[in-house]
């Protein structure tokens, strides 16, 4: 019954798929399809992940990952998470903002993953809205949820840096960045390199920064970051944290 609703939704909200939306219940398992061609399709099931269950939205290219909606997500999210999927297929475009990022609503992090793609910048992950991400094979997909501390953030890989931007209520944007060479995080004074001026706590006020002034910071890249790092002290009377010439090759996702 839930699915013969979300077939009425989809033709509802989206009436110009209409004649390629078709609801198939074959072999036990249950989707909601649009049609591209041939055999191929954009399909939404519930699937287990792990020990969750969850909403997919699973697209027809080998080794893509699906994108993952909590259960209680309202109908009209899953049908217009299907639709964007689809629509890009048929029309030849990129999923849109916010849907590419798996997120339902514009928000400062999909416009921060939006400026941050559009420098060429490979955005890994997306958390405002929807804290459900899948990992590991697509044959055996395993799930990682946040939320609650973990806040608003986006994951990005740069040329010399792998990121995370978070946006806390209490606190403001962070810039933490992992370095390879020393196996940890550090966290990049914003303040500095916004204003040249550090300020007193961690963050900076999101009524202080825009979302381009973040983006911009970003797109200056590691070697103007200027970040000190905790490593390994050189000798016994070492303080443990010293200047290093910072090589990163990248860092695989959570998981």
């Amino acid at each position: 019954m839930h699915f013969k609703s979300l077939e009425q939704a989809l033709c509802d909200r989206h009436p110009e798929l209409t004649d390629r939306v078709r609801f198939d219940d074959a072999n036990l398992l249950m989707h909601l399809k649009i049609t591209l061609s041939g055999q191929r399709s954009v399909a939404l099931a519930q699937v287990r992940m792990g020990y969750s269950i969850v909403w997919a939205v699973m697209d027809p290219v080998l080794n893509s990952a699906p994108s993952v909606w909590p259960l209680d997500t309202p109908d009209e999210v899953l049908v217009d998470a299907l639709h964007a999927v689809a629509s890009a297929h048929l029309t030849g475009v990129p999923v849109p903002s916010p849907w590419r990022w798996n997120e339902s609503e514009p928000s400062d992090m999909t416009v921060l993953a939006d400026l941050l793609d559009a420098r060429g910048v490979r955005v890994r992950r997306v958390a405002a809205g929807n804290g459900y991400l899948p990992y590991g094979p697509r044959h055996s997909p395993k799930l990682d949820i946040v939320g609650g501390r973990d806040g608003c953030f986006v994951e990005a890989e740069l040329s010399d840096a792998f990121v995370r931007v978070s946006l806390k209520p209490a606190l403001g944007w962070l810039v933490d960045v992992y370095l390879d060479e020393c196996e940890a995080w550090s966290r990049v004074d914003l303040g500095w390199n916004l204003w040249r001026s550090t300020r007193p706590g961690p963050g900076v006020p999101h009524a202080q920064a825009s979302v381009a002034d973040i983006a911009d910071v970003l797109g200056k890249g590691l070697k103007a970051w200027d970040v000190e790092v905790p490593c390994a002290p050189t000798d016994r009377g070492g303080t443990g944290y010293r200047r290093v010439p910072i090589r990163i090759a990248g860092v695989p996702l959570r998981g």
